[in-house]
C-alpha cells in the first residue's frame, strides 16, 4: 500500500514577491509609530510626571508648592496654579474653566513628588537666622559708630588738656552750711549765696570777707535774684515758707514782702521794680514793688508742675514781656502783653517733660535747658537767633534726685560760649562747649553734689556751689 504525499501548496512568482513587498511596508509603519509613541511618551512624562507646566519646578508633598489637581484632572504646584486660576479662570493645559475653589489638594504615593516636609522647616529658620545676623550687623555698626564718636572726643579732649590743665583755676573756697542758690551781685563785687531762710555777701576781692543778712524767711531759700539795674542794691529771694521778698544790700535787711499760694521755687527781675516769682504748683506771680500789697498779675502755667528756672528773654523794642520757664515736667517760653494779659505759649520742638533747669546767654542769644534721668541725660543748647533751632546737644554726665541748676554764658577770655552743670558722681562741675556739645573740663569736686552754678561776666569769675562749699573759679588761660 503506497503512502499519499502531502497536498502542495504552490505559489507563483509574482503572488511571493507581492507578500514580501507588502510585509516589509508594514514592518516600516509600525516601526514609525513606536518611535512617534516613545517620543510623546517622553515629552508626556516630563510635563506630567513630577513638575508643573506652569512654572517648571518640581511638586512637593507639603508646603506652598503641594501638588493638586483641577477638576479636569491636570496636575499642577498649588501656589502657581492658585495664581494662574486666579488671573486666567481656566485650565493652562485645556482651557477649560476653572476657579480657585476647584483646586483640589492630592494625597497619594502612586506620583513621584518631592518630599519637602523637612525642607521647608529648615527654609524657616534659614529666614529666621539671616533676619538676626542682618540685625546684629546694623547693631555692630551702631556700635562702632558710638565708639569712633567717643574716640574723637577722647581726642578731642585729650587735646584740650595737654594745652593746660583746666579750662578754670579754683580762685577761693568759702566753706557752707545748708546752701541752696547763688547768684552774682556785680555792683558791689560780691556773691551771694543763701544758708537757710539767709542769704551771705561775699568780696570777690577777699573771701575772707563775708556778712550774714537776714532776709525775713521763715523757710530755706529756693532762689536768689539780683536787680539788673547796676545802681541797685535790692535782691529778690523766693522760698519754701510761700514767701518772696526784696532785700537791701544797703541796709542789710529785709524792706518787703509778697506772699503766694504755694512754695516758691524761683524769681527774677523784669525791671527794676517789676518782679515775677514761680511756684510749685506752676503759677507766675507778678508784683510791682512800688506796691506793696497788690498782685499786678497771676499766669498758671499749662502744667501744674513746679518752676525751677524763671529767665526774662529780650524782646527787642516790642512792650511784650517774653519768660523763659522750666521744672520737672514742662519747659518753654509765654509771652504776655504789657498788661500781663493774653498770654501766648511755645513749645520747644523736642520732648521736655525731663527738664529741671533753664538758663539764658544774652551774650549769644541761646538757652540752655538741663534734663535729667536714669537713661538720658543732656543739656540741649537752642540757639534763638536760628529760629529756636537746636544747636547742640552735650550729655555724659550724670543727675541726682535732688533738683539742681546749669548755666549757659560766653567767657570773652576763652572766646567761646560755655554750658556748666554738677556732675552727680564726681561731685564736680563739668564745663562743655555750647558749640560742639563736647566736654572740655571737669573742674575740682566739691564735698558734696553741685546744686547751683552763676557765671559773672564783668569780673570774668565763675562760682559753683553745693550745700557744704561754695568755690570760686577764674579762668585758667588769664
Amino acid at each position: 500500500m503506497s503512502k499519499k504525499s502531502a497536498p502542495v501548496v504552490e505559489f507563483s512568482s509574482s503572488e511571493g514577491d507581492q507578500n514580501d513587498d507588502d510585509f516589509e511596508e508594514d514592518r516600516k509603519v509600525l516601526q514609525r509609530k513606536a518611535k512617534q509613541g516613545k517620543k510623546r511618551g517622553r515629552q508626556d512624562g516630563d510635563g506630567d510626571d513630577a513638575q508643573t507646566c506652569v512654572c517648571g519646578a518640581q511638586w512637593h508633598s507639603s508646603g506652598l508648592h503641594r501638588i493638586c489637581c483641577l477638576k479636569c484632572g491636570h496636575l499642577f504646584g498649588k501656589s502657581c496654579i492658585l495664581k494662574w486660576v486666579a488671573s486666567n479662570h481656566n485650565c493652562p493645559i485645556c482651557k477649560k474653566r476653572a476657579v480657585p475653589a476647584d483646586i483640589r489638594p492630592l494625597y497619594t504615593s502612586k506620583f513621584a513628588v518631592q518630599d519637602n516636609s523637612d525642607r521647608e522647616a529648615f527654609n524657616a529658620a534659614i529666614a529666621k537666622e539671616t533676619a538676626l545676623r542682618r540685625q546684629a550687623d546694623a547693631d555692630l555698626q551702631c556700635v562702632r559708630a558710638r565708639y569712633d564718636r567717643l574716640q574723637a572726643r577722647f581726642r578731642h579732649l585729650h587735646a584740650v588738656l595737654s594745652r593746660n590743665a583746666t579750662v578754670f583755676k579754683v580762685a577761693e573756697a568759702v566753706p557752707a552750711c545748708n546752701a541752696r542758690s547763688l547768684t552774682f551781685h556785680d555792683a558791689s563785687r560780691s556773691v551771694l549765696f543763701t544758708t537757710g531762710g539767709a542769704f551771705h555777701r561775699v568780696s570777690q576781692l577777699d573771701s575772707q570777707h563775708c556778712r550774714k543778712i537776714d532776709a525775713g524767711h521763715a523757710g530755706d531759700i529756693r532762689n536768689l535774684q539780683c536787680c539788673p539795674d547796676l545802681g541797685s542794691l535790692n535782691v529778690l529771694s523766693a522760698g519754701v515758707d510761700k514767701r518772696v521778698r526784696v532785700s537791701s544790700l544797703q541796709s542789710e535787711s529785709s524792706i518787703l514782702g509778697y506772699e503766694v499760694n504755694q512754695a516758691a521755687w524761683s524769681c527774677a527781675w523784669v525791671s527794676t521794680f517789676v518782679i515775677v516769682a514761680g511756684t510749685a504748683s506752676g503759677s507766675m506771680y507778678v508784683f510791682d514793688i512800688r506796691k506793696s500789697r497788690d498782685v499786678l498779675a497771676q499766669i498758671q502755667c499749662r502744667v501744674p508742675a513746679g518752676l525751677q528756672s524763671l529767665c526774662v528773654l529780650p524782646s527787642g523794642d516790642a512792650p511784650d514781656v517774653s519768660l523763659l520757664y522750666a521744672g520737672p515736667g514742662h519747659a518753654g517760653v509765654v509771652s504776655v502783653d504789657a498788661g500781663w494779659s493774653n498770654p501766648n505759649w511755645h513749645d520747644f520742638e523736642f520732648d521736655a517733660r525731663r527738664c529741671c533747669s533753664a538758663s539764658y546767654d544774652a551774650a549769644a542769644d541761646r538757652i540752655s535747658l538741663s534734663m535729667r534721668g536714669d537713661d538720658e541725660v543732656a543739656h540741649i543748647v537752642v540757639d534763638r537767633g536760628s529760629g529756636d533751632v537746636v544747636h547742640c546737644v552735650a550729655d555724659g554726665y550724670t543727675t541726682s534726685a535732688m533738683l539742681g541748676r546749669s548755666s549757659i554764658f560766653t567767657d570773652e577770655s576763652l572766646g567761646s560760649c560755655l554750658v556748666v552743670s554738677g556732675d552727680e558722681t564726681s561731685r564736680s562741675p563739668w564745663v562743655w562747649s555750647a558749640s560742639t556739645g563736647l566736654t572740655i573740663a571737669k573742674l575740682p569736686s566739691h564735698t558734696s553734689r553741685v546744686l547751683d552754678v552763676a557765671y559773672s561776666r564783668s569780673a570774668a569769675m565763675l562760682a559753683t556751689l553745693s550745700d557744704e562749699q561754695l568755690l570760686l573759679f577764674k579762668p585758667a588761660l588769664g
